[in-house]
């Protein structure tokens, strides 16, 4: 390695000038308010007959569903049986009429009058799949064809013979469509053409016809159980399926909207079309029941969804990400903060906030620390006192993590009452005092995110008397590692399992660590020069940057071997990242450390990462690109809910498969899904994963949502704005 050269005072103060110029002028993009996706579940079981919904309509201001066991409707917070008498069994449909409402199902087809106590007034006495008012009438299909109803008198109208209709709709020219499951047929009064499918040719998709729904812009849409056919109901046919045209899943069941927005109900989930894009919905995080059997269109692009379990109501509600903040901050201080100590939750019940645990978890002082970086941001962004005092009451515990286990300068993994319940790994040791349990065998995610805290504390929102603190702690734990030839020793008087940087072991024994724990080392010492000006910590970075080649290493940290990509690993790199690009001048160690992040960035970019996003917009000279809406992107469509709730994926249609599995023999997605298709999962987590969850038995804290933000806010990338 060449030489490293003395710079003047003078040198760096016009050096440090020009960075702190440079950050004042990267990019930003102003944020305003944008369609937050909001869900509401209402579970029928128990509470009314039948939770099966298979039909909606919106009458009078009232929503009402067909069920297998009768009508029911939503009074403004619950669904109750209507007190409708005469129909009862299998609706299938329900269409407003005047002071009432016109319902078919399996009993006939019925005029209800929903002011009245009388019994409904049957209309035709077979069973009704589907039915459209036709000529002062009604055509109605049933399992054995297609009828015309009027004045109590019918008639069939041969088509298909007797074969089962599944679907009406009638166009703006008059004009009847019939699905059957055998094919698709139209209807004007006289004369009926046939459509089916035929393979190699333009047309219907698939003969299994399961639903029809004309939009304002007058094309007939069909679903089948191969994708969807949209015709202009002339000559030209566009199939949707998941290659052409991105459809999530084609077993399609049930349609709804149209035009700039569709709603699609599939066996497995339900998919909404907009703008281009295609969002998917599946899963307990959004419905009670995968099946999505009907949808109705509500206004401001939401929808309710019916399920074989009951009904869920998706809103897209007009937020801020200032406000998203505030419900992610709500959601923190609520269920997840220990002693300080913040982290995710065990719900003891799946899916019930109410059987939340604060659990111990392995890598508390990593959450707890980003925690203090997002509270350091968000007092130097807004001037707000609470967040001053939770990121002190948080560095309180991170400080205490040294203090408790009696060894100075060693961090433990976490602390707890010695009778708290806990999980597994090295909570041997009780203090001497007999008040604290602590956890051993610390990692260095710990020593990562607790050096990545300091530094962020220290420079953004500590007082004078804080940074003497600071400065303490760090001398404690930076000396500690140096005194013991980079290893960090554990109780027992051994190196822990990842504490390891000492330059023979990471030649030998530790290669496939020795990147990334370079990086890691340098960042330790770096940070703790800058805070504690030691020179025993300079001596220590110069001698591993230069005698040992870490600065060299460092530039491969980013392992992108197929099945062997450590997720976990890109976030303690970033971390380490952010201290020592900020804090090192010399251009002769930028020129590692820059190309260093640059490969590991270009590798992280397809996933819109915005923690690796600004981290790298805020260390990179000015003009350089890190993607700044792919990260606004991000935030935006990370979930309000923040339980693991299982998503399944692996069977999508829309998905390009990677040909080599994850490195837990996980099947990956070519590029990763948007965030609220996934299971809410921290910056350490496989974005590629196609199937993920823990069966909705835990809660993620908001940590890992606003550390990006208040970031993003506290380089000025993002500019809120009220409109």
């Amino acid at each position: 390695m060449k030489q490293i050269k003395r710079i003047s005072l003078t040198a760096l103060l016009l050096i440090t000038m020009a960075a702190s110029a440079a950050i004042a002028a990267k990019q930003s993009v102003a944020v305003g308010r944008y369609p937050q996706k909001v869900v509401h579940k209402y579970p029928l079981a128990g509470k009314v007959p039948s939770p099966a919904i298979n039909t909606f309509a919106m009458c009078g201001g009232t929503l009402y569903a067909g069920t297998q066991e009768g009508i029911v409707y939503f009074d403004g917070s619950e669904w109750k049986k209507s007190a409708a008498t005469g129909v009862s069994t299998g609706i299938t449909r329900i269409e407003c009429a005047e002071n009432g409402l016109i319902v078919s199902g399996l009993d006939g087809l019925f005029r209800i009058s929903t002011g009245a106590a009388e019994p409904a007034e049957q209309l035709f006495n077979r069973d009704v799949t589907s039915f459209i008012d036709w000529n002062g009438g009604f055509l109605a299909g049933t399992s054995k064809g297609l009828f015309w109803i009027k004045d109590g008198r019918h008639e069939r109208i041969d088509l298909f013979g007797s074969s089962a209709v599944t679907a009406l709709a009638k166009d703006a020219d008059g004009k009847a469509w019939i699905g059957f499951n055998n094919g698709l047929a139209s209807y004007d009064g006289r004369s009926v053409t046939a459509y089916r499918h035929a393979d190699n040719a333009p047309g219907l998709i698939s003969n299994n016809v399961r639903d029809l729904l004309v939009d304002k812009d007058g094309y007939l849409f069909v679903a089948t159980s191969k994708g969807i056919s949209r015709f202009d109901r002339k000559t030209q046919w566009k199939n949707i399926t998941g290659k052409n045209g991105g459809l999530p899943y084609e077993n399609v069941l049930c349609l709804a909207g149209g035009g700039d927005l569709l709603w699609v109900g599939t066996a497995i989930g339900a998919a909404r079309y907009n703008a281009g894009e295609w969002q998917y919905l599946q899963g307990l995080e959004y419905i009670p029941d995968d099946r999505v059997t009907a949808i109705i269109e509500m206004p401001g692009g939401g929808a309710w969804l019916g399920t074989p379990a009951g009904a869920s109501r998706i809103e897209y509600r007009m937020m801020t990400l200032a406000e998203k903040a505030e419900s992610m901050e709500e959601k923190t201080r609520l269920r997840h903060v220990r002693h300080g100590l913040v982290s995710d939750s065990v719900l003891e019940i799946p899916g019930d906030l109410d059987s939340v645990f604060l659990n111990t978890n392995d890598n508390d002082g990593l959450w707890t620390s980003m925690y203090i970086a997002a509270e350091c941001y968000r007092y130097a962004v807004t001037g707000a006192p609470e967040a001053k005092k939770f990121a002190r009451e948080s560095l309180e515990a991170l400080m205490f993590l040294e203090t408790v286990n009696e060894i100075p300068g060693f961090i433990s993994r976490s602390f707890a009452e010695p009778d708290y319940p806990h999980g597994g790994g090295e909570w041997n040791h009780i203090t001497s005092d007999g008040k604290w349990r602590w956890k051993g065998d610390t990692s260095s995610d710990e020593m990562d995110g607790h050096f990545y805290a300091y530094s962020v504390y220290y420079d953004v929102c500590a007082t004078e008397s804080e940074k003497e603190e600071i400065r303490e702690k760090v001398r404690l734990i930076a000396g500690y590692l140096v005194d013991n030839d980079y290893f960090l020793i554990d109780a027992d008087g051994e190196p822990t399992t990842w504490g390891r940087w000492n330059p023979h072991y990471l030649n030998t024994k530790f290669r496939f660590q020795r990147n990334l724990n370079a990086l890691e080392i340098l960042s330790i010492m770096k940070t703790a020069y800058h805070i504690t000006g030691d020179k025993k910590f300079a001596d220590a970075y110069t001698d591993l940057a230069k005698n040992h080649n870490y600065a060299k290493y460092m530039v491969k940290q980013k392992n992108n071997q197929p099945g062997m990509a450590n997720h976990s690993d890109d976030e303690l790199a970033f971390l380490s990242y952010y201290p020592l690009l900020k804090y090192e001048q010399h251009p002769f160690l930028l020129k590692y450390y820059r190309k260093s992040i640059v490969r590991s960035w270009k590798i992280e970019q397809p996933e819109r990462n915005p923690l690796f996003n600004f981290i790298y917009g805020a260390v990179m000279p000015d003009g350089t690109d890190f993607d700044i809406n792919g990260a606004i992107f991000t935030l935006k469509r990370i979930s309000l809910d923040l339980i693991w709730w299982d998503h399944r994926n692996s069977q999508r249609a829309d998905v390009v498969f990677r040909t080599s599995l994850g490195r837990h023999g996980d099947n990956l997605a070519q590029t990763p899904l948007p965030p609220d298709e996934r299971s809410v999962m921290k910056w350490n987590e496989n974005p590629y994963k196609l199937d993920t969850g823990c069966g909705a038995r835990r809660e993620e804290a908001g940590t890992f949502w606003l550390l990006p933000y208040w970031l993003g806010r506290y380089y000025g990338f993002i500019v809120e704005k009220d409109s």
